[in-house]
């Protein structure tokens, strides 16, 4: 990556941080257009899907170059974003703002792994993943706390998207939930396999 070669570390840090900017900016549009057109919901639109809070922290993140979250990160974009990429759930075609917003937020943020990878040198350990899964559960418990006291349903835990997902192979709630949890668990795995495997032969070369 061209970054990593021709910028200064405090030139890495700023367009790492403008790319993650790219997300926060169609989180906070979509959330303004919304409001002004009288359809914003406090029961859809908060920023409290996982792709969202992703969205709101991460220029946060990348700009402070927060070795810890950038390993969450890595597996929570990559294990989440990507399926939201691959079947998004938009409400609108283009060149509505829906639209635009949704793809701004999304395609974004899974440029940021990568970036954090081959721009700011960034390697996944084994306490990445642990702390990805911990992480992962703790937002799972409280947001579907909230999303039973305000009769809500984000993260989908208690309703599937209305349009066409991969959880709609699942089953009905709640079996969709444990499907989910156990490929969640397996894309974490498959998402640090990479990095285990590297660090086992770095291992070896060592020793040899």
């Amino acid at each position: 990556m061209a970054a990593s070669t021709y910028l200064s570390e405090r030139g890495k840090t700023w367009m790492g941080t403008g790319f993650a900017m790219i997300a926060t900016l169609g989180v906070l549009i979509r959330m303004w257009m919304l409001y002004l057109d009288g359809s914003f919901i406090v029961e859809t639109e908060l920023p409290l899907h996982l792709c969202r809070v992703l969205g709101i922290a991460a220029p946060l993140v990348m700009y402070y170059r927060n070795r810890n979250l950038l390993g969450v990160m890595y597996f929570l974009i990559l294990a989440g974003t990507l399926q939201a990429n691959i079947t998004p759930d938009v409400d609108g075609a283009f060149p509505s703002m829906q639209y635009i917003t949704y793809w701004m937020m999304h395609s974004a943020l899974i440029v940021l792994p990568f970036y954090a990878i081959y721009v700011y040198n960034l390697r996944i350990t084994w306490q990445d993943l642990k702390r990805s899964f911990l992480y992962i559960n703790i937002y799972f418990v409280l947001i579907s706390l909230f999303n039973w006291v305000t009769g809500s349903n984000y993260f989908y835990t208690f309703n599937k998207p209305v349009s066409a997902t991969l959880l709609d192979y699942f089953g009905p709630w709640p079996y969709y939930l444990i499907v989910t949890y156990v490929i969640g668990c397996i894309l974490l795995l498959l998402l640090y396999l990479p990095w285990y495997l590297k660090a086992q032969k770095s291992t070896q070369s060592r020793s040899a």
